[in-house]
């Protein structure tokens, strides 16, 4: 009945190997499309990072440049309180002469 060559046990079998190769379809077709959202994901990820490393060299190259303005600031101000010394002192060199 189960194993034999006859028609009975053909029959009998057959629904159970179609009942596991549709599981074995459903199940691989379920993996495939899941997997499909995670590439996306997995793509979209990569062109985030590209585009972070992008912002991230340009803020690399303004903060740079905000650095040496800084520098050229300082030097002017310097410049400003050495000038405004040195009137100071010829003002009360002038205002001391008599």
């Amino acid at each position: 009945m189960f194993g034999g060559p006859g028609r009975e046990g053909l029959r009998y079998r057959r629904p159970m190997l179609h009942g596991i190769d549709l599981f074995v379809v459903l199940s691989g077709s379920v993996g495939i499309f899941s997997s499909i959202p995670l590439c996306y994901l997995a793509y979209r990820g990569h062109r985030d990072a590209r585009e972070l490393h992008r912002i991230q060299v340009e803020l690399a190259e303004i903060q740079r440049d905000i650095r040496h303005e800084q520098r050229v600031a300082v030097e002017r101000i310097e410049e400003t309180r050495e000038r405004v010394e040195r009137v100071g002192r010829a003002a009360s060199y002038i205002g001391k002469s008599p």
